[in-house]
């Protein structure tokens, strides 16, 4: 688990390509900014990013597109789509002492707005291009690029925390609280024991309008929110212990039917804070009929839902979703976290 190295030329102009994947959060969204933890989990849709020195900057994405003659520009004028980006050209190019400019293009596999990571992807991938195109990412700098990518994506997000940017930087499965920050998590033995499968309810949402609303709940009913905290925090403990393990404890099911059964549960306590709603709460209704269990994950208000299937079962679980009209797709677990080629 980790980033991987490799370098590949485009047409002798020294090219490089960094790749990072998506992510999900499995357990613990919203009650982690209360002190509770998260569990993320890397998936296997990549953002990529290519860099190379050019006399300015240049910067593309099926987002959008900047072009300027230098880094006179102040990043807080910057389109905030663009911003991340702009700041490590900016930022790669000071640390390599270059005077001219940089070219980065992205594309992406992960939809924009659905709370997959598309932007912390492209942040990790960014900076590992950038850093290693312009001779400032020797070996495997994991630091520098999470460092970079972090304060990249606060250009355009402020509160974000770095969890999405580690998960994406390392692959595998982290946890994190505000506290202690990230910790791999590291299973004794065999593989994952679940599959994933994705579905994106196609509403987009703005993450700092729900987290304002999370914030009026906790206002409105304190003791009750401080009770749901304290049951999140015991399940992503319970969760943390059978990832690591391999085990369910007292559970002769499996891994897979446990951490569904774990998901409905966190699933009702997002209910109560009023992150989901009817599509959500309709979808949900229907992956927990191909599923041990399913949830939201991320902000909600919108974007996606996941759900624990037998790790041979996801692809099946996925065509029966989609055959009922659901954009979704199983998701395997990325284990090579960013990667340059």
């Amino acid at each position: 688990m980790g980033m991987q190295d490799g370098v590949r030329a485009n047409g002798g102009d020294g090219r490089i390509v960094a790749s990072a994947p998506g992510k999900v959060i499995l357990f613990g969204e919203h009650f982690v900014v209360y002190g509770s933890s998260a569990i993320l989990c890397a998936i296997d849709r990549r953002v990529h990013v290519g860099a190379a020195k050019s006399d300015g900057i240049r910067i593309t994405s099926e987002m959008g597109t900047l072009e300027c003659e230098s880094f006179s520009r102040d990043a807080a004028d910057v389109d905030p789509v663009l911003r991340p980006l702009y700041h490590i050209a900016k930022e790669a190019c000071r640390m390599a002492g270059r005077s001219e400019g940089i070219t980065l293009d992205v594309e992406s596999e992960i939809p924009p707005g659905a709370g997959l990571g598309s932007s912390s992807a492209c942040c990790v991938a960014g900076a590992a291009a950038a850093l290693r195109v312009l001779g400032r990412h020797p070996g495997h700098n994991e630091g520098a690029v999470m460092r970079m990518a972090a304060e990249a994506e606060r250009t355009a997000f402020p509160n974000a925390s770095g969890a999405d940017t580690a998960a994406s930087a390392l692959g595998g499965m982290i946890t994190y609280d505000r506290k202690s920050g990230w910790a791999a998590i590291r299973r004794q033995s065999g593989g994952p024991g679940f599959g994933l499968v994705v579905s994106d309810s196609g509403i987009r949402h703005n993450t700092e309008s729900v987290v304002g609303m999370v914030s009026g709940f906790r206002d409105s009913h304190p003791e009750e929110f401080e009770e749901l905290s304290r049951m999140e925090s015991g399940l992503v403990s319970d969760v943390t212990k059978l990832l690591v393990s391999g085990a369910p404890p007292d559970d002769a099911a499996g891994t897979a039917s446990a951490l569904g059964r774990w998901a409905s549960l966190n699933q009702s306590y997002l209910s109560r804070i009023g992150v989901s709603n009817a599509k959500l709460d309709e979808m949900i209704g229907e992956m927990d009929g191909f599923t041990h269990g399913s949830k939201i994950t991320g902000a909600g208000g919108g974007g996606c839902a996941i759900a624990f299937t037998d790790p041979d079962g996801m692809a099946g679980a996925a065509a029966n979703l989609a055959s009922r009209g659901h954009d979704c797709f199983a998701a395997g677990i990325d284990y090579s976290g960013c990667t340059t080629s």
